[in-house]
């Protein structure tokens, strides 16, 4: 049972991502063999059932920052820490929670905004592999309420 609610998880991210944010799609930093795909989104955009099943929030306000890691094409972890901060130089630390679906691998983590509100985000990666060594990855966004 559990492969395939997780697959609707992704699935259901995926399909949110793509048609609710179709001009803003998800974005990509390359690091030689590393590639770190990020998407901030509005938390609404997660149906109600994917938000229960993996105890997330879903509020107007609240948004997810998606990661996800490959290294040659292939999914893998790493350690992950973040902040979000606003143009009063507001900081919001970031804290990400592993979802692990075996082909697919990413981290979410949860933040708070007002509506109208431009949020620049960073977030440092350090995959668990040796040769992997700490790579930032910086963007922005503005954030509506839902």
């Amino acid at each position: 049972m559990r492969p395939v609610r997780s697959s609707l998880l992704f699935l259901s991210l995926l399909l949110s991502l793509n048609t609710a944010v179709a001009s803003e799609p998800a974005s990509t930093k390359r690091f030689g063999d590393y590639v770190i795909h990020y998407s901030p989104f509005n938390s609404t955009f997660v149906t109600p059932q994917v938000a229960k099943s993996y105890a997330l929030t879903r509020d107007k306000r609240t948004g997810l920052v998606n990661i996800a890691v490959h290294y040659k094409g292939k999914p893998v972890k790493a350690d992950i820490k973040g902040e979000a901060v606003n143009l009063l130089q507001q900081k919001e630390a970031l804290t990400f929670r592993l979802i692990d679906e075996g082909e697919a691998v990413y981290y979410l983590a949860p933040f708070r905004f007002i509506n109208e509100e431009l949020l620049r985000f960073t977030v440092t990666v350090t995959p668990e592999q040796e040769d992997g060594g700490p790579m930032t990855v910086r963007f922005s966004r503005t954030f509506y309420e839902g």
